[in-house]
């Protein structure tokens, strides 16, 4: 094979590109009712909303697709949407809840669902507001916050003054199963459905555990925690984000319980108040699936070295022969 057609070979070869994930941080700082961004080391962080109208916001979501953040504001009983930075906030809805405070999102299918702790109950409602439905109204004791297992239509729902946390049907009040229970005020929820399991915080107990998402195998994952609320995962990379509002923090943990690390401390001299909640967002195509592509790029590191190389094949050709 001839010196050009090796270099054009090689030059043409497939590459496998990996996308790398993006992942971005939203939180509530209930004290200072802000709306809060950064990414997931903590860094670059912004203040997206700063004070009204949010008062007490406690509850948040991300839309992913419609680039939208979903917001509970308790002290006024209403939920919000915003744009990713903040901005064109949106009230969705301002009547008929007593204490509204976890919020989760069913995009493909069109609906929102809070959780109204002053009314032992879940709500649905479409992703503008409107045609509220009650989805879940019973064997409920301040329900917090709840993730949805869109897979098998189902909700898991903390009951703080329950001491439980219980699965069910998304409508209808059946399928009710209480997964753990004699808990210090179960508060956060996530899901892991690829692993079988669910997590969630202990407010009271200062526990993050985990169980199967039939209810066995309950394991504690951190203990000692200064009251843990909202809880995120990024099982891609095998983390578990959560506020922690006695200790003014967001943290992260290996989902195995290993590796505690602080986000974001706050205290009144950076005005990072009480973390109450967070969101992960994360770039499309943030898999790590490699993607094989075959096409020219001019801009490649070894572009020296092939140079180098062409150099060396034109001098040769061109070198006189003894």
């Amino acid at each position: 094979m001839g010196f050009w057609a090796i270099l054009m070979l090689f030059w043409f070869t497939p590459l496998d590109l990996y996308a790398q994930a993006e992942l971005t941080l939203y939180m509530l700082d209930a004290t200072n009712n802000r709306l809060l961004r950064s990414n997931a080391d903590g860094s670059s962080l912004t203040v997206l909303i700063d004070g009204a109208p949010l008062s007490g916001p406690h509850g948040i979501a991300v839309d992913p697709i419609n680039a939208h953040i979903y917001l509970v504001n308790i002290n006024t009983r209403e939920i919000y949407r915003t744009d990713l930075d903040g901005n064109n906030l949106v009230v969705l809805v301002n009547f008929g809840l007593n204490d509204p405070l976890g919020i989760e999102l069913d995009v493909a299918g069109g609906y929102f669902y809070v959780s109204d702790r002053g009314a032992n109950k879940i709500i649905r409602y479409d992703l503008n507001g409107g045609n509220a439905t009650d989805a879940l109204t019973i064997s409920l004791n301040s329900p917090h916050n709840f993730a949805l297992d869109l897979t098998a239509n189902k909700f898991f729902v903390a009951s703080r003054f329950g001491g439980e946390v219980l699965s069910a049907d998304l409508i209808g009040n059946t399928g009710i199963v209480v997964l753990a229970n004699g808990l210090g005020q179960p508060y956060g929820v996530a899901l892991d459905r690829a692993a079988n399991h669910v997590y969630f915080t202990e407010f009271a107990s200062g526990n993050i555990t985990r169980t199967a998402l039939n209810g066995t195998g309950q394991t504690l994952i951190v203990a000692g925690l200064n009251q843990p609320t909202g809880l995120r995962l990024d099982v891609a990379n095998g983390h578990l984000y959560f506020t922690e509002w006695g200790g003014q923090k967001v943290r992260r943990v290996d989902l195995d319980g290993n590796n505690l690390t602080d986000i974001l401390v706050g205290s009144p001299a950076v005005g990072i108040g009480l973390m109450i909640d967070l969101e992960i967002y994360t770039t499309p195509n943030s898999s790590g699936t490699p993607e094989t592509v075959t096409h020219y790029i001019p801009f490649r590191s070894e572009i020296p070295l092939l140079l180098l190389l062409a150099l060396t094949g034109l001098w040769l050709i061109k070198s006189p022969r003894k």
